[in-house]
């Protein structure tokens, strides 16, 4: 994202050379939100209201550090449930003490 954002200045520049207004810097938040070719992220951004490319910038690496962050928990809140299935808290256990378990379950009927 940074080098979008590098990008978006640089041509900024090249397209008006010397001006530095906020007609540009809106230009180049939109250009740089639109760019993202992410709808629902571009939304997300949008709402914060971000003031200048920098801005915006700053926004959407937060909205990524969070994301990754949702997704990366996500996952290991997976794998801890895999694990515990594996480890004897299912009924396909295959460890000794979930044997002794169904045997015991087995006997009381």
């Amino acid at each position: 994202m940074r080098e979008l954002a590098h990008d978006v200045r640089r041509l900024m520049t090249l397209a008006y050379p010397g001006e530095q207004s906020c007609l540009s810097e809106h230009i180049a938040r939109a250009g740089f939100l639109s760019a993202l070719a992410d709808p629902e992220f571009e939304l997300m951004i949008r709402a914060r209201k971000p003031v200048d490319l920098d801005d915006a910038l700053k926004i959407a690496h937060r909205f990524e550090v969070f994301k990754s962050v949702v997704e990366s928990s996500t996952f290991m809140r997976f794998r801890v449930n895999r694990q515990a299935t594996k480890f004897g808290f299912s009924e396909k256990s295959t460890s000794e003490s979930g044997k002794r378990e169904r045997r015991q379950q087995q006997g009381q009927s």
